[in-house]
């Protein structure tokens, strides 16, 4: 596959509408060998209109995922039935010696870590590893809070019920 046509497909799948149509089609024809209408698809992911269907079906279309058929309806081409590609999902991560690293798990070694030093500062100070782990539970709090609003804000774009056109 050729540089253009890798990203133009990117490109269809990069909406996430464009994508659930794609992954149902994906699904069903995973089930069955049928082809599949624009109001079978429309029902399936519970859009507001057959044209919202239709638009996403054709852009799909034109990536070289799926063809139409002369009754309307549309059935996987081989490019698009053995398509492996990442499915973009947006996920916060870190950069962390040129691995992709989510940042939930950089919290919780930042927890890890806490845990053993006030634990360590415990047997040398009890006082002062007892404000050791308070600090530690408040800024681990306010990180895990900070991340999963951030992350929920991202997810939203993704959310199987949107009704993007």
């Amino acid at each position: 596959m050729n540089f253009e046509k890798t990203a133009e497909i990117e490109s269809a799948l990069e909406h996430p509408t464009t994508l659930r149509v794609y992954l149902y089609l994906r699904y069903h024809f995973d089930k069955s060998s049928q082809n599949i209408g624009i109001r079978e698809t429309q029902n399936a992911l519970k859009m507001k209109s057959p044209s919202i269907a239709k638009w996403h079906m054709d852009k799909l279309e034109i990536a070289g995922l799926v063809d139409k058929l002369s009754s309307n309806r549309y059935v996987l081409t081989e490019l698009g039935f053995s398509l492996q590609q990442r499915i973009p999902v947006k996920l916060p991560v870190q950069m962390v010696k040129g691995f992709f690293v989510p940042r939930i798990v950089l919290l919780i070694v930042f927890l890890i870590v806490s845990c053993i030093t006030t634990i360590s500062i415990s047997f040398w100070n009890p006082a002062f590893g007892a404000a050791n782990g308070i600090l530690t539970l408040i800024v681990a709090l306010s990180l895990l809070i900070w991340h999963f609003r951030n992350l929920r804000k991202e997810m939203k774009v993704f959310d199987m019920n949107t009704e993007e056109t």
